[in-house]
């Protein structure tokens, strides 16, 4: 069952307090606005799982290339015609290669948009018409624009909150770090005692993400790992 944004932060905050004196965090304020939601938040954009989402095309003219939604990372497939039964799902083939505009299949590829200089467009190797239907199943991240209202749901599955409450308590020894690290002299003891607790937070954090990852059967799943991707590269 999702749980709404509200209900993590507040898990989050009964997380940092319970670590509170005696549990190996030190006393410590956490402004929920500016602090541990916007921790939450970040927590959700580097969870390394994407969600599955469908989007559908009309064409309106005549092209080879369809510009794909803004949030698009990676595809899964390309049904065209949409919503015929069977299904007709195209095959991916370099759009680079001698072949991909003139074979009897239709083909699809995906690149960055040049011409718009962000996103990624989709290639077709048959020209498209005015009417025609396309329906793209695609990865993106997580929701990370949540409102902290009691009503926004996360989109990370429920069973994997125990790593984003991770992810925000090695943030916080870090921001405790930060601070004590003004005044060194000070704080000498405290600071090698939060040393060691940022590097077992941190590699906690690494474990949990590790085992989640080697958990997943990528072939019979719908989620699939979060994939970095440069200007250099190609979308597979």
């Amino acid at each position: 069952m999702p749980i709404t944004f509200t209900q993590l932060v507040d898990d989050i905050e009964y997380q940092l307090g319970y670590l509170g004196p005696g549990g190996g965090l030190p006393e410590f304020h956490w402004e929920r606005s500016i602090q541990t939601a916007p921790w939450a938040l970040q927590a959700l954009q580097a969870f390394p799982l994407l969600k599955p989402k469908r989007y559908g095309f009309t064409m309106i003219a005549s092209t080879h290339n369809v510009e794909l939604p803004s949030d698009f990372v990676e595809m899964m497939s390309v049904e065209l015609p949409a919503a015929q039964e069977p299904p007709v799902f195209l095959f991916r083939l370099n759009y680079l290669e001698k072949g991909f505009y003139n074979n009897k299949q239709v083909f699809y590829d995906v690149d960055r948009n040049y011409l718009a200089g962000e996103g990624y467009v989709m290639i077709i190797s048959r020209l498209l018409v005015a009417g025609d239907h396309i329906h793209i199943n695609y990865m993106t991240f997580h929701d990370h624009d949540l409102l902290d209202n009691s009503t926004d749901e996360i989109t990370v599955p429920d069973q994997y909150e125990d790593i984003l409450i991770t992810y925000v308590v090695a943030k916080a020894y870090r921001e405790l770090m930060s601070i004590y690290v003004v005044d060194p002299t000070a704080h000498e003891a405290l600071i090698t005692e939060m040393v060691d607790l940022i590097s077992q937070a941190e590699d906690k954090y690494a474990k949990m993400i590790e085992g989640l990852l080697s958990s997943v059967s990528i072939g019979n799943s719908a989620i699939t790992p979060n994939r970095s991707v440069d200007k250099y590269d190609r979308v597979y």
